[in-house]
């Protein structure tokens, strides 16, 4: 028996299309090491997705031990040629698969975000690609939004409006200047973006029924954001990145499905594709950070200190996510107790729940209330987040002396009753409330 044409491999990811009766799991023999990680329908056709390790050994459809005499019909794979033969790599729609299963989204409406460049055209063309392969009632929609703020900006929208008519998809758009409204709001222009973009996607889902907003951030722009948040200074969050899904309003939800993927991936298909996508002249331009990252900092830390930087961060975004999600679950729930009433832009809550509370909670909880009020988060520093904290402390939590338990004007040497943060949002504590003002 072979050795994988005698070139040792240390991973390969495999589908193999499936007979009807194949057996549940396939069996590795000694040195032949894999990993189920799932099944999946186009179609009619059903596959398994092995990723096998180690370089050597064989790889059967019936239990090692059971001997020649129980492998029947089923194929033996014995090397690189021989598993080729039965199986191939997977193909890009084929990863798409993998990463969002077409059960999950075929009965249902998919808005898509296509902003013209290679990510989200990839996106697009593997969503029709699919949902030609499985059906269902389930609609794609084509969305772009023009944030007006290069020239070429309106000759990508037109570009997305025609492949949409090529793909026979309907088209919406949105736009907005945003610039004025990062000068209105006093944030950044990239948070002012994120936000007017977001908002579109949002109400023109919840117009055309739509449960997900799928966008076209990749494994390349989850690593970016990492590193970009490590450098930066960040908690938890910073360090998990990008989730892979969150909810954009009671009924709809945004979803990356790419961010397993990377960007050299995208950009084979595409070329496989003959398909043509716009370029964004200012990824090029190393004025800007993110492109200092992509373009400087990353290659160098691959060349010189860890050939494997990607994979690393991944891994660290994964298990920062993993906590993340467990104490902001704790966090909503402690938001919820200490929620009093809301005006129309002011929030009354009861600081009674934090007490005793460890700080770096009572930091989650304002940052939760942050998110569903839709305040600005680009310019609250920790420093901010720790005031707050510190403003809702319980007066039994407070290591002031009794002529401070009053709250009169002496305990504002430590900690101030009124205060003001980014967005034009005023904290003020009156007692045992604290009052947040927009």
């Amino acid at each position: 028996m072979g050795r994988f044409g005698g070139n040792l491999f240390r991973r390969l990811d495999l589908v193999i299309e499936a007979a009807a009766d194949m057996p549940a799991s396939w069996y590795g023999g000694a040195n032949c090491l894999y990993q189920r990680k799932t099944r999946f329908f186009m179609g009619s056709q059903r596959f398994e997705h092995l990723t096998l390790t180690q370089g050597f050994g064989r790889l059967c459809r019936r239990p090692w031990d059971e001997g020649p005499q129980a492998w029947g019909e089923w194929p033996i794979l014995t090397g690189y040629d021989s598993c080729m033969e039965y199986a191939k790599p997977l193909t890009f729609e084929q990863h798409f698969a993998i990463s969002w299963p077409p059960h999950e989204w075929r009965d249902v409406t998919v808005m898509i975000a296509v902003s013209g460049g290679p990510d989200s055209v990839a996106l697009l063309r593997a969503m029709q690609v699919v949902k030609t392969e499985v059906g269902g009632p389930g609609r794609l929609i084509v969305a772009h939004f023009n944030h007006r703020l290069r020239p070429e900006a309106d000759d990508d929208a037109r570009f997305v409006a025609a492949l949409a008519g090529q793909l026979n998809l309907p088209f919406e758009q949105g736009a907005a200047e945003v610039a004025n409204l990062a000068a209105q709001r006093g944030d950044g222009v990239e948070a002012a973006a994120r936000q007017a973009r977001y908002h579109f996607f949002e109400h023109a889902a919840q117009r055309l029924g739509a449960r997900y907003v799928a966008t076209a951030h990749t494994a390349d722009d989850q690593i970016e954001t990492v590193l970009f948040n490590i450098l930066r200074g960040t908690g938890l969050a910073g360090l998990a990145g990008m989730p892979r899904a969150r909810p954009l309003g009671p009924a709809v939800s945004a979803i990356r499905p790419l961010l397993n993927l990377l960007r050299d991936e995208v950009l084979k298909y595409l070329d496989e594709l003959g398909q043509r996508y716009r370029v964004d002249s200012s990824n090029a331009c190393h004025d800007f950070t993110r492109n200092r990252l992509r373009h400087e900092l990353l290659p160098l830390l691959r060349e010189k200190y860890n050939p494997d930087i990607d994979g690393a961060l991944q891994r660290l975004s994964q298990l920062a996510g993993d906590a993340q999600r467990v104490i902001e679950r704790l966090a909503g729930e402690l938001l919820d107790r200490c929620w009093m009433s809301t005006a129309e832009h002011e929030i009354r809550l009861s600081v009674g729940p934090l007490a005793g509370v460890e700080q770096h909670l009572r930091r989650e909880v304002f940052v939760v209330m942050w998110q569903r009020m839709d305040w600005p988060l680009q310019n609250m520093g920790f420093a901010d987040w720790n005031t707050l904290a510190r403003m809702a402390q319980g007066p039994e939590a407070d290591h002031y002396d009794s002529a401070r338990r009053n709250y009169d004007s002496e305990r504002s040497n430590t900690v101030a009753q009124k205060r003001c943060f980014p967005g034009n949002i005023v904290a003020e504590r009156r007692g045992d409330e604290l009052i947040l003002s927009r």
